[in-house]
């Protein structure tokens, strides 16, 4: 008989541990005590009640509910206790329990339960908090300000020793669990509030300690042997130093590796990283489930991120739009050269893990090698902020690594300057997807000397450049998508610049976008998504079609809230249907008449028409 989706109540009720009459509203304990199973609290007592039997391996006849300690007031009882004898005369546990873990409760966890323990001679005291656990060695009567220090693992099995550590890989029992996406939104959650400390830190440098701990973490469940404990949890009557200590090691091992965007020590106190260790160690990043973990950490990131750093961050239906239409496949090399969050990496890795789960189907050996490869050694990004560039391998390693090839580096440096390990040269890629930063000006001599674009003015715009900067590194015939402000398309002035797109480009599609597109990511510029190809050195130019379409909505409002109109998977599902870029033949680049594909989108946007104002169709 289910009650909840909860596993653990599940198992009780089929192991007649616990009982519930038929309308589900009232539990029965074998001590014979009733309570409202509605109560959400009581949902969290029921759960453990059944773990220490079922797990813990106590005998349900020396648990009781509901115990008042002597000489307590006001009269708080103790949730459930645990006795050493059948008379219920000698307590070993005390158990606390909150519906959640909320600071609040947490705190009050601690003051109730350490009091009931104190007061019925307890040896152990164990609090919940929803699904965050802490248990203590009492045996001493140690105050509300030492029980740190009498912190244990986890409270004994069926009275034996406490164990030195609680984690064990590969262990059915002890192993680390998976979490949907509520609960790790959640710890994330208590991670940020952690760390954040009531606005104490700045949101920027509070990321950059977390992701630190975070990378940590996943170091720790990849390389963890079999049937070894993990190094990423709190052991017995381990202090913050202790811990802190074990984790600077395992941190020292990514400066050695990424010295460019691991610059710093961890900074944060040894007393919050114990906090973040209690937090996240029973969790398995690896093996939590890919969008749970990719929206937790999305959701996470924006209660980080505002202001400045929003820049950052390419809204995700625009990222998943561009991704869909360029079409990644596993054989094709991709790179991101202002990556900032990695959006565009993590978008592609996942399409193509997509595909190839469809094209391989049954052949799991072969799905998992050509996944390997494709994230490891085909996904490159570049990104010159060292604080974003941590984002970026953050949000690759929690989908399962991927990281090792975002560079924190200027896109626009020599070639000589980039890491030779990446590898990151002219005529490599088969595919670019950026949303380079808008409307900075390079003044720099060396650099604006090294770009056609560049050569002989005082200073040129960062998106210009990266026009030139992306034809370098792609192949020929190789296609790219990228974000670019309207002026590039429509303006007098930039009529070089489209001459230069003409030139060097095949356009396969323009998509207009509203103003609000990238307004939540402090970009308060009218943009468009532009689609293009690199022309081989033999190509012929007579005439070229080029898809026009303008979504007037993407899947959320000016503020980022989403919202249910989104005409990008319109726009798309049209162009795969009716598009096919023509065969290029004939003569002068700069006066390529453009014709649009087709004049109007039954179901959504109408297509921009010659006459549309948004874009100078004689400037092409």
């Amino acid at each position: 008989m289910a009650i909840s989706g909860d596993q653990t109540i599940q198992t009780g009720l089929e192991k007649g541990i616990i009982h519930v009459n038929h309308d589900h509203k009232i539990i029965t304990y074998p001590n014979g005590k009733s309570y409202n199973f509605e109560d959400p609290e009581e949902l969290i007592r029921a759960a453990i009640f059944i773990e220490l039997v079922d797990k813990y391996g106590y005998p349900p006849a020396r648990l009781d509910t509901e115990v008042y300690p002597p000489r307590r007031e006001p009269k708080i009882p103790a949730d459930i206790v645990v006795y050493e004898d059948n008379e219920a005369e000698t307590a070993y546990i005390v158990v606390e329990t909150k519906a959640d873990a909320t600071k609040d409760n947490t705190d009050i966890a601690h003051r109730q339960g350490l009091g009931n323990a104190n007061l019925l001679n307890s040896k152990f005291l164990y609090i919940v908090c929803g699904n965050e656990r802490f248990a203590y060695d009492v045996q001493k009567k140690p105050s509300l300000k030492t029980l740190q220090k009498w912190s244990i693992a986890r409270i004994p099995e069926k009275y034996g020793q406490v164990p030195q550590y609680r984690y064990l890989r590969g262990d059915p029992k002890w192993d680390l669990r998976k979490l949907g996406f509520g609960e790790l939104s959640n710890k994330f959650k208590l991670c940020h509030d952690a760390i954040w400390e009531g606005g104490r830190r700045d949101p920027a440098i509070a990321f950059d300690e977390i992701s630190k701990m975070l990378l940590i973490k996943i170091h720790d469940e990849w390389f963890t042997h079999q049937d070894s404990y993990y190094d990423f949890q709190i052991g017995t009557y381990e202090t913050d130093t202790d811990v802190a200590r074990r984790l600077k090691t395992i941190y020292d091992k990514f400066r050695d590796k990424e010295p460019e965007v691991f610059v710093k020590d961890i900074e944060i106190p040894n007393y919050v990283i114990f906090r973040l260790v209690e937090i996240l160690q029973d969790v398995s990043l690896k093996n939590t489930d890919l969008d749970a973990k990719g929206r937790a950490f999305e959701k996470f990131l924006g209660r980080l991120f505002r202001g400045e750093y929003g820049q950052y961050f390419t809204p995700r239906q625009v990222v998943e739009f561009m991704v869909s239409l360029i079409n990644p496949t596993e054989a094709e090399n991709m790179i991101d050269p202002a990556c900032g969050s990695g959006g565009f990496l993590l978008y592609s890795w996942m399409h193509v893990k997509n595909r190839i789960q469809d094209v391989y189907k049954g052949d799991d050996r072969t799905i998992s090698r050509i996944d390997s490869d494709f994230s490891r050694k085909q996904l490159y990004g570049i990104e010159n902020n060292d604080r974003i560039a941590r984002v970026a391998m953050m949000d690759m390693a929690i989908h399962e690594d991927g990281r090792s090839n975002i560079e924190c580096n200027d896109a626009l440096s020599d070639y000589s300057h980039f890491d030779p390990k990446k590898d990151v040269r002219r005529n490599k890629f088969d595919i670019i997807l950026t949303n380079p930063p808008f409307g900075y000006d390079v003044t720099k001599k060396d650099v604006l000397g090294r770009f056609d674009l560049g050569k002989n003015r005082k200073s040129q715009r960062t998106e210009v450049l990266f026009l030139e900067r992306c034809h370098e590194l792609l192949k020929p015939s190789s296609r790219i998508g990228i974000v670019i402000p309207n002026s590039v398309l429509s303006n007098t002035r930039d009529l070089y610049v489209r001459r230069f797109i003409l030139e060097h480009y095949h356009i396969d599609a323009i998509i207009g976008t509203p103003f609000e597109t990238f307004k939540s990511s402090g970009v308060n510029v009218r943009s468009s998504l532009l689609f293009l190809r690199k022309k081989s050195t033999d190509h012929k130019i007579q005439k070229q079609d080029v898809y026009f379409a303008r979504a007037n909505y993407v899947g959320y409002d000016n503020s980022g809230k989403d919202i249910k109109q989104n005409d990008f998977p319109t726009i798309l599902q049209h162009y795969r249907k009716d598009f096919v870029p023509e065969k290029f033949v004939s003569t002068k680049p700069s006066y390529v008449k453009i014709q649009l594909a087709r004049s109007g989108m039954p179901g959504s946007t109408a297509m921009i028409r010659t006459e549309s104002p948004t874009y100078n169709r004689s400037a092409f």
